[in-house]
């Protein structure tokens, strides 16, 4: 069965053409970074927060949707300095300078490459901890190039880490002014729209359900992170194909995030006490089709287990709360209505329930 029918929409190098939940990061670039530039004002900005936060495709989104003035990126990751991303930046215009070439040289050629294009630049540089680290000197020339060179250049720079860290006061105040950006980690809700609307787009249609997109977001809202939620979505919808399944199934899901973060492991079961892997048998057997569970499921199920198994009065609420405190299943209180109270949901994210449940009946029966 194929259901992954347009898998460049699921890569990482896939620019969409709306962004989802970074509508304010947008405004706030616009207003503060590309209409100054287009006025002739140079400004510039640090982006930084944690992986899968939308800080890249923000960017190539910016440099292919702004037109005046140039948005030109760069990914820096292999870079130690300036000099490198402006011979990187020279070269998209077709125009190959030495490696060995002066920042006033550089600056001659982007001078004049500004005069025939008659547009400013805003130069994007990905990846930028190594040069912010540690090339002063070039990000001084950079900073200073309207007042050095009479070239109007700003800059955004993304990076993981805090600016604090990077450099310190005294070093900000040699560099000039600039602003900085935390770009926050995406809610359950905004992955769950995200995750949508790359799986209209990359698979078959029936190939999945709601619920199963709905579980993903809920997998990948612990890391904040839309591209967790792609690759998941991805690697299960893979690994739906090879099981010849018309449709990726939650425990598709549950493989696809092993995938990305094993947790369970074979001696972490070997050292677990023997009722609890009863109860965590009983947990699978109520996960074999569902993205959640309650109680009232692992109770009726651990009475047959117990049976089986001859192990009889396992006190299931310490059990639960054991398991959920060293990480072996998620749980969740959910509402149930007005004067109803609360009910726990428990899941289990990090193994297919289907592999758990046959790794731990091997040691039950060993």
């Amino acid at each position: 069965m194929v259901i992954l029918i347009n898998p460049s929409i699921l890569e990482s190098s896939f620019i969409p053409e709306r962004l989802i939940a970074r509508d304010a990061e947008l405004t706030r670039i616009m207003e503060t970074v590309i209409k100054p530039t287009k006025n002739g004002i140079t400004t510039n900005l640090i982006l930084y927060g944690d992986s899968g936060t939308g800080k890249t495709v923000t960017m190539r989104y910016l440099a292919r949707e702004v037109k005046d003035p140039h948005v030109v990126y760069v990914n820096a990751i292999a870079y130690r300095y300036v000099k490198n991303v402006l011979i990187d930046f020279l070269s998209r215009f077709g125009i190959i300078v030495p490696e060995r070439s002066s920042y006033a040289s550089l600056f001659t050629r982007i001078e004049s490459l500004l005069k025939d294009q008659g547009k400013n630049v805003i130069l994007v540089i990905d990846e930028a901890s190594n040069i912010l680290k540690g090339d002063y000197d070039g990000l001084y020339y950079l900073f200073r190039s309207k007042d050095s060179f009479d070239v109007n250049i700003s800059t955004i720079f993304v990076v993981m880490e805090d600016p604090a860290i990077l450099f310190d006061s005294k070093i900000r105040k040699s560099y000039g002014m600039f602003g900085e950006m935390k770009f926050r980690r995406y809610t359950k809700n905004e992955i769950y729209q995200i995750v949508v609307n790359r799986a209209l787009q990359s698979l078959v249609d029936g190939g999945y359900d709601d619920d199963v997109l709905d579980y993903i977001a809920e997998v990948s809202a612990e890391y904040g992170s839309a591209r967790v939620g792609i690759d998941i979505l991805a690697k299960a919808a893979h690994i739906a194909e090879y099981r010849r399944s018309a449709k990726i199934s939650f425990d598709d899901v549950r493989a696809a995030r092993s995938m990305i973060s094993p947790f369970v492991t074979e001696s972490k079961l070997a050292s677990m006490d023997y009722e609890d892997l009863l109860v965590l048998l009983a947990v699978c057997r109520c996960l074999s089709s569902s993205k959640f569970t309650d109680l009232d499921c692992v109770s009726q199920n651990l009475s047959m287990i117990s049976e089986q198994y001859g192990k009889r009065d396992i006190n299931l609420y310490d059990r639960i709360r054991k398991l959920e405190n060293n990480g072996m299943i998620s749980a969740t209180l959910e509402g149930q209505g007005r004067g109803e109270g609360v009910k726990k949901m428990i899941s289990i994210y990090d193994v297919p329930v289907s592999i758990l449940t046959e790794r731990i009946e091997n040691l039950l029966n060993a």
